[in-house]
């Protein structure tokens, strides 16, 4: 809300809150969840241990300013960022409490730009003529999509019923430009007008200004001059977008502007967990912002919510008749924290993960032998895969990128956590068991009464021992277990509720916009 008034104030302008947090909304809330974290975490170290004396890399004042959400999002993942925000944090809260040695970084030798290979010269040859292609005129009720999670044979064929020219675009980078310290000065003297008697938020107002992106404030004028050479449309019906919502910066500021007009921003669900979870910041913040949020099916008290279906209808899969492995499937995530959310959050990922060892160390052997492991495609430094391998040499470990072609030859799918891989198992009717901790995988109201059937089934578990007790007692018949009528309903009661599809996705899609 403040910032609402002082970024106005700074760039001259006079947008409403619902503007300023479609453009710099997803940057403000990791930002503070962030620093929250590093803050507390600082504050039991020195609770905990008698420190007296600190060694800290000497950083340029411009080092964790990063240029845009895209960068940030890179930026955070880094030891070396997290160590100079840990650095400012010391600094701030100790400074007369803690002897402050400011060591100078070990400088390595400067990367090589890399010539640019054929495929990125052809791909900026392929966007240039696309470019091109979108030069052409828009109508004024027209629906413009970017990143619709939506493919792109449905896509064409969604605009043509909509009788718009079929387009496609894509995410734009801005440019750097040189920081502004005199800017960044005036947007901390206005933030910190309102002192407050907590550490924290005022640690907050402090550092907003200083490591908020560049383009937020000195690309801020910018940007219009961008958005004016995209060749997008000048007053849009509909916006329509699954994920730039949250990293493309461009977008967000025309979305923002637009939508402060008359267009109207229908956000599409991407990926599963959602409708699940009793807190997120990542779905309340989409929630927020969009005129209109589809959903895959659920529905809970927000009018903005409108169950929809998976438009994207996952592959059906022919399963093979000898089907003889069970495959494990693991998930990531990064080793610094970033929101709030129903996943493991940092190191708790390492206890989630034991459990899963867990879970294969106690299978009988004969099962054992036919697990297929298959890793996330990020390890985020974590050396997860490595360490499976140090413990369990005998196991199979499998890279195949699409899951489908895993899915044909496995007997049983095992997930272990909640998100897109558990409603697209289900929904291809792919014999499936499912074990995570509600500990870290907490469930709202509304979701625990669908997943206490799917565990009255035995297709849910709460417990990696449930979970092995449970498939050594289906593992000679598990087609059995998963095409009684029992499970069935169940299965299908879940995929209408959480990844529901629809015979003519296009004609329901028109009916929802329009």
């Amino acid at each position: 809300s403040e910032l609402t008034i002082n970024l106005n104030q700074i760039h001259n302008v006079n947008f409403n809150k619902r503007y300023w947090r479609i453009f710099i909304g997803p940057w403000i809330g990791n930002f503070i969840q962030i620093l929250f974290d590093r803050w507390f975490m600082i504050n039991l170290a020195f609770e905990k241990y008698p420190i007296t004396e600190g060694n800290f890399l000497k950083r340029s004042n411009e080092f964790t300013i990063p240029l845009d959400m895209t960068e940030f999002i890179e930026l955070w993942s880094t030891d070396d960022w997290n160590e100079a925000i840990y650095t400012k944090l010391v600094k701030k809260i100790f400074k007369d409490k803690l002897k402050i040695n400011l060591v100078e970084p070990k400088i390595s030798s400067k990367i090589q730009q890399k010539d640019k290979s054929f495929k990125l010269i052809v791909k900026e040859i392929i966007l240039y003529f696309v470019d091109k292609y979108n030069s052409i005129p828009w109508p004024d009720n027209s629906t413009f999509f970017i990143s619709p999670y939506i493919n792109r044979k449905k896509l064409f064929l969604l605009q043509l019923s909509l009788k718009q020219w079929p387009k496609f675009f894509f995410k734009v980078r801005p440019t750097k430009k040189e920081i502004s310290f005199k800017k960044r000065d005036e947007l901390k003297y206005l933030l910190k007008a309102k002192v407050h008697d907590r550490e924290f938020e005022n640690i907050v107002r402090d550092m907003i200004s200083h490591e908020m992106p560049m383009v937020y404030l000195e690309g801020y004028n910018s940007l219009l001059q961008i958005t004016k050479k995209m060749n997008w449309p000048d007053n849009p019906k509909n916006i329509f977008t699954s994920t730039s919502f949250y990293d493309d910066d461009v977008f967000k500021f025309w979305a923002a502007e637009k939508t402060n007009n008359i267009s109207k921003l229908f956000i599409y669900q991407h990926g599963g967990n959602f409708g699940m979870m009793p807190f997120s910041f990542h779905e309340e913040h989409q929630i927020k912002i969009a005129n209109n949020f589809l959903s895959w099916g659920w529905k809970n008290n927000n009018p903005k919510v409108t169950p929809f279906h998976n438009i994207n209808k996952f592959k059906e899969v022919e399963l093979k008749k000898d089907r003889s492995k069970a495959l494990l499937i693991l998930t990531g995530v990064q080793r610094y924290s970033y929101h709030l959310w129903c996943f493991p959050i940092s190191s708790q990922f390492v206890i989630h993960d034991n459990n899963i060892q867990s879970f294969y160390k106690n299978l009988r052997h004969d099962i054992k032998k036919e697990v297929i492991l298959r890793p996330y495609k990020y390890d985020y430094n974590w050396g997860n895969l490595l360490a499976w391998k140090e413990k369990f040499p005998e196991l199979k470990v499998s890279t195949t990128k699409d899951l489908n072609d895993l899915y044909v030859g496995t007997k049983i799918n095992i997930h272990t956590y909640n998100a897109t891989t558990i409603l697209e198992s289900l929904g291809q009717n792919v014999p499936t068991l499912a074990f995570w901790s509600p500990i870290y995988w907490e469930l709202n109201e509304y979701a625990k009464e669908d997943f206490n059937l799917l565990k009255k089934v035995g297709i849910y578990h709460e417990s990696s021992e449930s979970a092995s007790i449970f498939l050594e007692s289906i593992w000679d018949d598990v087609d059995n277990w998963w095409c009684s009528k029992e499970v069935q309903e169940v299965r299908i009661k879940f995929i209408n509720k959480y990844n529901q599809e629809s015979i003519n996705s296009i004609k329901d899609l028109l009916k929802t916009l329009n």
